[in-house]
């Protein structure tokens, strides 16, 4: 059973620049799917270590008040699918941010595309 959370884990870390390749730098869906598993095949590590620590700061407190709430309502494991999406919606406003800027650092190192704006300090 855990076998198949690590592969969806690795999956989803392949492709998880696939939707800013396909919105920043123009790509139809299958190029940026295939561009998605060019570059985090090259930064995979750096790629699961975004997707891990840009989920944690939300989604560690968010499953303990989940997982209490359901055994104190006694509601049980039956409803973990349901609020599965609450999680997924709660460390969305944390990931996302950092992922374009994964995105961007590994777009821009790659060549001269200029896709990203350069960040002012101001």
């Amino acid at each position: 059973m855990a076998r198949h959370y690590w592969s969806r884990l690795f999956l989803h870390t392949r492709t998880l620049l696939a939707p800013f390749l396909a919105v920043h730098a123009d790509l139809a869906a299958t190029l940026a799917a295939l561009e998605a598993w060019r570059l985090s095949g090259r930064h995979f590590s750096l790629c699961l270590a975004t997707l891990i620590l840009g989920s944690l700061p939300v989604g560690v407190p968010v499953v303990l008040l989940l997982l209490g709430s359901l055994s104190v309502s006694g509601v049980g494991l039956g409803a973990a699918p349901t609020f599965a999406w609450v999680v997924i919606q709660a460390i969305r406003p944390v990931l996302v941010p950092s992922v374009y800027a994964l995105f961007c650092d590994l777009w821009d190192a790659d060549g001269p595309h200029q896709v990203c704006p350069p960040f002012s300090a101001t």
